[in-house]
């Protein structure tokens, strides 16, 4: 989904972990939410399996709807329940930030990086890195024509990262196959196949 902000600035929600967008439950349907969340642990459903995702989960995208906030101005966006948003302008601009995670900067995010030795159609760049993070110092997207630089630039990326303890994952394909994974907790993977 794309739309604009009256500042101008297309908001797009089109992946996850988005530091502009939350879900929120309204305070009448938070008893009906956490009833179904009651009924699934006492019909002893395991955990993790399908049917507490059915369960507990597919109802909370019922009754939770979501929140955006214009990364440039702050302007907020509440979803009602026809799926229609509506814009609210904060009477200071220190409001801005105010749907990402709690952890702040400290968020542990995502790296990822990927080349092609031919350009999709989609683009004149042969690579690119997208890193999602709190830290406005970082850039979030950036394209490279020169594999090397490319190679070199995500692996700085990753170091950096990774010492700061800002991601969870970080990834990097070559043409289709994984040249560098690293996840939190599992540690290094070169020349891994997906």
């Amino acid at each position: 989904m794309h739309f604009y902000c009256s500042c101008g600035n297309r908001i797009s929600d089109i992946t996850d972990f988005l530091s502009f967008k939350a879900s929120f439950l309204a305070d009448q349907d938070e008893d009906d939410y956490f009833g179904q969340v009651e009924q699934a642990v006492q019909d002893g459903l395991p955990a993790g399996s399908l049917l507490d995702v059915l369960a507990i989960q597919l109802p909370s995208r019922y009754l939770c709807r979501s929140m955006y906030q214009c990364p440039q101005c702050g302007n907020l966006f509440l979803e009602d329940t026809s799926g229609k948003l509506h814009e609210f302008v904060p009477k200071t601009s220190e409001a801005q930030g105010l749907l990402r995670s709690v952890e702040q900067e400290k968020w542990r995010g995502f790296l990822h990086g990927y080349w092609n030795d031919t350009p999709p159609s989609w683009s004149e760049h042969c690579g690119f890195i997208e890193i999602n993070s709190n830290d406005t110092s970082l850039p979030g997207y950036l394209t490279f024509d020169e594999r090397k630089n490319f190679e070199e630039r995500y692996f700085e990326l990753f170091e950096t990262l990774k010492q700061r303890g800002l991601i969870r994952f970080a990834g990097l394909k070559i043409n289709r196959d994984w040249l560098h994974r690293w996840s939190q907790g599992k540690g290094e993977q070169g020349n891994a196949t997906p």
